[in-house]
């Protein structure tokens, strides 16, 4: 399943969006020993532009196409939901690893047979769930390993911006819940769900969610709420938004030694207050390898047998399948 070290990965990415443009290009084009060997968009001009910024030298509309013309060890997914797994699971029958965008797909039964084929094709599934890299939440979860919140209650999340259309170059299908699987819980929620599971290595047995549309357009909540048990009794609530005037992302976990504030934004922040009303800040953990807070590097890195793949889709399938109940 690994590759050596000196073994140069030859990349697809399929997709040519906004985040693809921001954040997958400038991240794997920066990893030593990495070849992007071909893109694909819908946009032709776009595709074009992007090859000749970074080098690339496949250029393709159809990703079907690319993958049978090109030789690659690799694939990252950054498309509309609805076509994750669709995507994935032919990377996966070409015999190549996959990197997708979060949510890993719409539905449970879609996510199932992703986790299947990858199982049989002995190749990984990586979930881009990028709050597990942060190193706020990094920090954080040492924090609780070492025992220094003691035993959970309970966790309250919230993580907000003002919405896709805020971007005038992301898509309508954001908006379309055939295209998208859901709004702004799933969206974004599916971050905190899973970056709880993460913090406390508890998974979720039982959640409720209530949704509403207040100012976006579509056939999907803009605002929504989810309450959630753990297995050790832990309750979990998250609230996602599309209509916050800032970013947001943070989480107050409530313990038997005190409370734990960790806030990614709109500042970096672990403050832990004991049950005598003390407050400290908690020192950020910073000298970490790259493949620890950077999921891209995470990703080859893991296919280089380096480190073991921390969001595979055997795990992430349980985050979802709080969200999504079928």
């Amino acid at each position: 399943m690994s590759h050596s070290e000196n073994k140069i990965i030859r990349l697809g990415i399929i997709g040519s969006g906004s985040f693809v443009q921001s954040d997958y290009l400038p991240s794997f084009s920066r990893i030593s020993g990495v070849k992007i060997s071909a893109i694909c968009g819908n946009t032709p001009d776009k595709v074009r532009a992007l090859t000749s910024k970074y080098g690339i030298s496949g250029a393709y509309t159809d990703w079907r196409d690319m993958l049978n013309v090109v030789p690659l060890d690799a694939v990252a997914i950054a498309t509309p939901n609805y076509l994750h797994d669709i995507q994935a699971i032919e990377v996966l029958k070409h015999g190549y690893h996959v990197f997708v965008e979060k949510p890993m797909a719409i539905t449970l039964g879609r996510a199932k047979k992703m986790v299947a084929l990858a199982k049989a094709a002995k190749k990984i599934l990586m979930i881009n769930q990028s709050k597990r890299f942060s190193p706020v939440f990094l920090t954080a979860r040492d924090f609780i390993i070492k025992g220094g919140i003691g035993k959970i209650y309970s966790i309250s999340m919230r993580i907000a911006h003002s919405g896709p259309d805020s971007d005038e170059k992301r898509g309508d299908w954001f908006f379309d819940k055939k295209r998208s699987g859901g709004g702004a819980v799933l969206d974004l929620g599916i971050h905190m769900v899973d970056l709880a599971r993460f913090l406390i290595n508890d998974d979720i047995i039982e959640s409720y969610n209530v949704n509403t549309q207040l100012v976006k357009r579509g056939d999907v909540e803009d605002n929504g709420i989810l309450i959630a048990k753990t297995k050790e009794n832990i309750v979990i609530s998250v609230e996602a938004s599309w209509t916050s005037f800032r970013s947001e992302c943070y989480a107050t976990i409530y313990g038997e030694n005190g409370i734990l504030y960790v806030s990614e934004m709109p500042e970096q922040k672990v403050e832990f207050t004991n049950t005598k009303g003390k407050k400290e800040s908690v020192k950020l953990i910073t000298k970490l390898p790259p493949y620890e807070t950077n999921p891209y590097q995470h990703f080859i890195s893991s296919l280089r047998g380096e480190t073991r793949c921390r969001t595979e889709g055997s795990d992430i399938i349980k985050s979802l399948r709080v969200i999504i109940k079928k």
